[in-house]
C-alpha cells in the first residue's frame, strides 16, 4: 500500500502545472502572444503559388529523394543528396560553433535511453505513444529513441548534489530525434515537416532560481541570434496555458517565415522549466552539513523554519521553539549519533533534504 501511494504520489508531482505568473491564460495556440518580430520588411510576401515550397527546391536540386526514403523506412523520412545534405551539415556545423563561442559545452551522447530517464524530463508517462520503443532493454528497464537531445543532457546530472557555485552549466549536443508524431497524420506533413527522424541542435543550462529568469531570456537570445546571422524573418511568441507542455513554467517559440506557406512556422522552442528536475528527484544543490544548524540558538531556529513539521514529529513542541528544547529531535540531533538513527528518522532526513531542494531548486533551461 505505501509503495502504491509512493508511485501514485509521484505521478501527480510529474504532472503538477507550475505556471509562470507571466504566462498568458489560454486554450490553444492560437491565444500566444507575440513579443517581438525581427526583419518583417524582409519577408518574401506574395499571393499563394509565386513562391516554392522548400520540398519543390530541393527536387530541382535533385536533393530530396522522397521515393527512396519511403522504400527504405516508410512515410515521413528523408533522403537528402549533394548540396541538400551539405547544407544540413553547414547549418548544424554553425550552430555548434556559434554556441561554443557563447559558452556551451559540446557534447556527444546516446541516442536510446531507459524509461527512467525520459520520466526525469517529462517525457513519459504522458507522451509514451509519440516514442519509438526498442525491443532491448536499458539498464534493465525500456529502451526508447531519443525525442530530442534534452533528454540525455539533462540526465547527465541525474543523481548529482550541484554547487552552486559551478551554476549556470550550460551544454549544446546535436543529434537525431526520432518522434512518431502520434496523431498528426495529414497535418502540416509536407515536405520535411513533421518527420519521424530529424536532426536537431540542443541548448541545455542548469541555473540557480535566482538566476532562471534572466538566463532563460540569454538562452532565447542566443537562438534569436542564430536566425538574425541567417537573415531569416522571424518573431517570438510567449505560450499560453492550454500550449504550453506541462514540464515548463515559461515558453517562448520562434516562428520563421516561410515564403512557400505565407505563414510563420516554430523553428525553436525555449523553456524554462523552473524546479521541475527537482520534484522528479534528481538535482539538488549541496545542502549545508546537519551539524553546522545547531551552532547556535538563532542559527538553530531559523533552520527550524525550512522544515515541515507533521503531526507528532516533534513532540508537543511549537514550530518557533529551539530544536534544544524538544522531547524528540531528528536523528542527527546533538544527543544522537547518525548510527542510532531509526528507520522513520532516517525518513525524516529524507523528507527535510527533499523540502530543502525543493526551496533551492536548480532549474533547467531547454531549446
Amino acid at each position: 500500500r505505501a509503495r502504491t501511494q509512493r508511485v501514485n504520489l509521484t505521478r501527480r508531482l510529474l504532472s503538477a502545472p507550475q505556471l509562470d505568473d507571466s504566462t498568458p491564460t489560454g486554450s490553444g495556440e492560437e491565444e500566444n502572444e507575440v513579443v517581438s518580430e525581427w526583419g518583417t520588411d524582409q519577408r518574401k510576401v506574395g499571393e499563394d503559388g509565386v513562391y516554392k515550397w522548400h520540398d519543390e527546391i530541393a527536387v530541382e536540386l535533385n536533393g530530396w529523394k522522397a521515393d527512396e526514403a519511403a522504400m527504405l523506412s516508410g512515410a515521413r523520412f528523408s533522403v537528402l543528396a549533394g548540396p541538400v545534405a551539405k547544407l544540413e551539415r553547414a547549418l548544424t556545423q554553425f550552430f555548434l560553433d556559434s554556441l561554443g563561442k557563447k559558452g556551451y559545452t559540446e557534447m556527444s551522447v546516446p541516442f536510446i535511453v531507459g524509461r527512467s530517464v525520459l520520466e526525469g524530463t517529462g517525457q513519459l508517462p504522458k507522451f509514451e505513444d509519440d516514442l519509438f520503443k526498442v525491443n532491448h532493454l536499458v539498464n534493465g528497464e525500456d529502451g526508447f529513441l531519443i525525442p530530442t537531445a534534452e533528454v540525455p543532457l539533462t540526465n547527465l546530472f541525474k543523481g548529482g548534489i550541484l554547487d552552486e557555485k559551478a551554476l549556470p552549466i550550460a551544454v549544446t549536443a546535436l543529434t537525431p530525434c526520432f518522434r512518431a508524431e502520434a496523431g498528426s497524420y495529414g497535418r502540416d506533413t509536407r515536405g520535411l515537416m513533421r518527420q519521424h527522424q530529424f536532426t536537431k541542435c540542443e541548448m541545455v543550462k542548469i541555473t540557480s532560481p535566482e538566476t532562471s529568469a534572466a538566463e532563460h531570456e540569454e538562452t532565447t537570445r542566443h537562438a534569436e541570434e542564430l536566425l538574425e546571422a541567417l537573415g531569416l524573418p522571424y518573431r517570438r511568441m510567449k505560450l499560453c496555458s492550454g500550449d504550453l507542455g506541462f514540464s515548463a513554467r515559461i515558453c517562448y517559440d520562434l516562428e520563421v517565415w516561410l515564403p512557400g506557406q505565407q505563414a510563420y512556422r516554430e523553428i525553436s522552442s525555449i523553456s524554462n522549466c523552473h524546479d521541475f528536475q527537482v520534484r522528479c528527484g534528481f538535482l539538488f544543490p549541496r545542502p549545508p552539513p546537519p551539524q553546522a544548524a545547531f551552532s547556535s540558538p538563532s542559527t538553530s531556529a531559523n533552520w527550524c523554519e525550512q522544515i515541515p513539521i507533521r503531526r507528532g514529529a516533534w513532540g508537543s513542541a511549537s514550530r518557533a521553539s529551539p530544536p534544544r528544547v524538544r522531547r524528540r529531535l531528528g536523528p542527527f540531533s546533538p544527543t544522537r549519533s547518525t548510527a542510532q538513527a531509526s528507520r522513520s528518522g532516517a525518513r525524516w532526513w529524507r523528507c527535510w533534504r527533499l523540502t530543502r531542494t525543493a526551496r533551492a531548486a536548480s532549474t533547467c533551461l531547454r531549446s
